[in-house]
């Protein structure tokens, strides 16, 4: 068999000129034969950092929630949507799991502003942080738009 160890060859290749020379079995038979013999070259393996990120974990309720926003396939929703794209935006409460989630038809700052003016309301409860994925539907970019993020807004005055 002929050596692999020049990249000029692809497997394709080498099993067609081995058929030409008389190999007779199948070419999932030969790429085990080249893999058991070890007829190619190893790749490197790629090491990449370990994350030095640690979980802080919430000591009692309220301290932190996630808000995220995601699409809800065609299939999921139980009415005819008429082409209209429908997303779910979800809050939950790290310490006690409980979870508050709203369908809207946009992905938008509107629609989470919205969403976070109601949630303490929904949960029962005020939150003391809010943690997102910094997502388009929470930040504006400042490169697409000068107006001021409703999002962020709406945070700082329930802060104060």
């Amino acid at each position: 068999m002929m050596a692999l160890h020049n990249h000029c060859f692809q497997k394709g290749e080498v099993y067609v000129q081995c058929q030409r020379r008389g190999y007779t079995r199948s070419y999932g038979a030969m790429k085990k034969m080249i893999k058991k013999l070890q007829l190619t070259e190893k790749k490197e393996k790629r090491t990449y950092p370990k994350s030095k990120w640690i979980k802080i974990p919430t000591t009692y309720p309220r301290e932190k929630a996630q808000i995220d926003i995601k699409y809800i396939p065609q299939h999921c929703i139980g009415w005819d949507s008429k082409g209209i794209k429908y997303y779910q935006i979800t809050a939950i409460d790290e310490f006690s799991r409980k979870r508050v989630y709203k369908v809207v038809d946009e992905k938008s700052v509107t629609h989470t502003a919205a969403f976070l003016d109601n949630l303490e309301e929904k949960f029962g409860f005020s939150i003391k942080t809010v943690q997102t994925d910094n997502g388009r539907e929470f930040t504006n970019d400042p490169k697409v738009t000068t107006k001021k993020n409703d999002f962020r807004t709406k945070i700082r005055r329930k802060r104060h």
